[in-house]
């Protein structure tokens, strides 16, 4: 019997997407990185801000400021992640990497 795939981080972020839109919370999305069109056709990705690396994917104002980071089952923190994290927490501002809807909702019920 085959094991379903797990989710890929994309899909875990439709559906969170998908949940807080339905809750009716508010979230503001993060964009990193804008997609610049090369000569030759291709599509090439450069960050927006510098100051932007490593912010999370969503954040949720309410209840306090949640930042959340969405990972696949297998995906890690970057160095600039741990760090906008380090520094958003000293700003209290609660992190969470999420690998889940599951997860996120454990997270605002809990």
């Amino acid at each position: 019997m085959k094991h379903p795939k797990a989710p890929s981080e994309a899909q875990v972020k439709h559906a969170i997407k998908d949940y807080l839109r339905a809750k009716r919370i508010l979230y503001i999305q993060i964009n990193q990185i804008r997609p610049v069109h090369k000569p030759d056709g291709s599509i090439r990705f450069i960050p927006i801000d510098i100051e932007l690396l490593g912010a999370p994917d969503i954040l949720i104002p309410a209840a306090g400021s949640i930042a959340v980071e969405i990972k696949s089952s297998k995906g890690v923190l970057s160095d600039n992640q741990r760090a906008w994290n380090n520094r958003a927490t000293e700003w209290g501002i609660k992190c969470h990497v999420v690998r889940s809807l599951e997860d996120l909702e454990d997270i605002l019920n809990g």
